[in-house]
């Protein structure tokens, strides 16, 4: 997802924006419980959401449910209702949510513990671009 993706799913809904959002350049792989992960909300940064490149809308809305504190089994059903709900009835009203983009190396996104992976004959480290976005207060 881009940028202005994000700040248009998250102005169409009356949750509070994350403070951080990362966007990783490729996949979220966790090789041990053998899944793709699409976004991570960190229990120790509630403030903060981490997207795969594969994210989704939907995923938007999810890992911005979580950082409420709502649970997966809230959260799942809750980001389809709310994505579906907003497709068909847009809002009227709409907040100006604004970020600030700035790139990170993975080296950098080390304290998360995110690695990238090239998926050939196993699993292969490789480099991992990452985009920061901060809230710009309105």
């Amino acid at each position: 997802m881009e940028t202005h993706e994000i700040e248009e799913t998250l102005s169409r809904t009356r949750l509070r924006p994350p403070k951080t959002v990362f966007i990783l350049s490729s996949p979220i792989i966790a090789p041990q419980l053998k899944a793709v992960v699409f976004g991570l909300n960190p229990r120790f940064e509630r403030s903060t959401i981490v997207l795969a490149s594969n994210a989704t809308e939907e995923t938007v809305v999810h890992e911005t449910l979580h950082t409420l504190g709502l649970g997966e089994l809230l959260t799942y059903p809750l980001a389809k209702i709310i994505t579906r709900f907003r497709t068909v009835f847009p809002a009227s009203r709409r907040r100006e949510i604004k970020y600030q983009e700035r790139l990170l190396s993975s080296e950098e996104l080390k304290k998360y513990g995110l690695a990238s992976y090239r998926e050939r004959n196993g699993y292969v480290p490789t480099q991992l671009t990452v985009k920061q976005l901060s809230l710009v207060e309105s």
